[in-house]
This record gives C-alpha cells, sequence and structure tokens, in this order.
C-alpha cells in the first residue's frame, strides 16, 4: 500500500483520500489497492454499441465508469483512454448508467495516470485545480 502511494508522488498534485490513515499503518480491510476517484472522458466499445463513457474511479483491478449505455454482467469491454492502451475487461455490475469492471490484466494505474497526464495536461481530469 504505502509502495503504491510512494509510486504516486510526483503524479498527482496532492492525495486527499483517507487523511493519510491508510499510510500511517491503520488496518487495510479491501483485497486490492484503493482506487483513484477520476472524471475522464473515455471511449467505450462493447458488442454492438460504442460510444463516449466517464471513468470514475479506477485501480489496478478495474474501473467504475458512467455511461448512457451500460452493458450487461459479464459482457467483454473496451475503454479507450487518452494517451493509454485500450483496457478490456468484463462487466462485473451495472445499474442505473454506471458499472464496474474488470480488467483482463492488472493495471499499472501510476503509467495511466501519467499517459493520461502527457496526453490531456491533466493529473486527474476535470475538477483538478493544476
Amino acid at each position: 500500500m504505502i509502495q503504491f502511494f510512494a509510486r504516486l508522488q510526483g503524479v498527482l498534485p496532492t492525495w486527499r483520500g483517507d487523511g493519510g490513515k491508510a499510510l500511517a499503518g491503520g488496518p487495510e480491510r479491501r483485497g486490492a489497492t484503493r482506487s483513484l476517484s477520476l472524471f475522464w472522458s473515455a471511449r467505450m466499445r462493447t458488442r454492438g454499441w460504442a460510444g463516449p463513457a466517464t471513468v470514475v474511479e479506477i485501480s489496478a483491478r478495474g474501473m467504475r465508469l458512467r455511461s448512457p449505455y451500460y452493458p450487461e454482467v459479464g459482457a467483454r469491454v473496451v475503454v479507450d483512454l487518452p494517451g493509454n492502451a485500450p483496457l478490456a475487461g468484463v462487466v462485473r455490475w451495472a445499474e442505473h448508467g454506471r458499472f464496474g469492471m474488470q480488467f483482463d490484466r492488472e493495471a499499472d494505474v501510476v503509467t495511466i495516470l501519467r499517459a493520461h497526464k502527457r496526453a490531456t495536461g491533466r493529473h486527474l481530469g476535470v475538477d483538478d485545480p493544476a
């Protein structure tokens, strides 16, 4: 966990997640590294549909998205982010215009953040004041 946040140094302007509790050695109850909240524009492709989506959160194992269309649970999805290789995976849940996908392969979130920053000039997304 600490290594993950240490690698983000210089990529993110600030980290306001949990006030540093996880870094202070508090118990981590999640099975995966914490996700980062984003609001990035993306393109989504699935069988029979392609269109806009918003990446709401991302972690090494997957992402949460919003879209005018959401695929069924179990559907294959590919998400294109500016500056990054396409991220492919499987939809694990879907409701009310939101869905979560699990990546086929674990993603390097730091690399994704850096590539997005190079492509767009933004750290996290539209809400980032930097």
